[in-house]
């Protein structure tokens, strides 16, 4: 049975490294990847806003009118629900925690990712996502199936 096709949006002021990307994420281990290019920040925005197939999206941290963090509050402010990657050209400690109190799955430098690393950590945060939504799922029906319990213990004591 073959995998659904995953939708990345790269965001990268560099067309160079979006051909680079592109060819890290061909078939892997089953999977198939299909990339959309967008040059800044503002039309990764509309992109998102427009497509919603897109199943993670790559942010090269400087981009030409904003940072990656600055995209990462714009996407989060609009409600727009998708995970994040980071990837940069430099090992940036600090930058990669302020990414991840943003909620950004992962941070990425550009010089080490090796052919395996990108699709892999794709699938990763993909794998991850799915399973907070569904601990969230439980948790949700854990208070449901207890409010229900406690409503029914009301209303036995009410009738007696």
């Amino acid at each position: 049975m073959n995998e659904p096709l995953i939708h990345v949006l790269l965001i990268d002021n560099d067309i160079s490294y979006a051909k680079i990307a592109q060819s890290q994420l061909k078939k892997f281990q089953g999977n198939d990847f299909k990339i959309t290019w967008e040059e800044t920040g503002a039309g990764g925005i509309e992109r998102l806003k427009t497509d919603s197939t897109i199943a993670a999206v790559l942010v090269d941290y400087y981009l030409s009118e904003m940072t990656a963090l600055e995209l990462a509050k714009e996407i989060r402010d609009l409600k727009i629900d998708v995970p994040l990657v980071f990837i940069a050209s430099g090992k940036d400690f600090k930058l990669a925690v302020e990414a991840m109190k943003l909620g950004v799955e992962d941070f990425l430098v550009k010089d080490e990712i090796i052919e395996s690393v990108l699709p892999r950590t794709l699938l990763n945060v993909l794998n991850r996502v799915q399973l907070k939504k569904q601990i969230a799922m439980v948790e949700k029906n854990k208070i449901l199936g207890q409010k229900r319990n406690e409503a029914i213990k009301e209303l036995v004591v009410t009738i007696c």
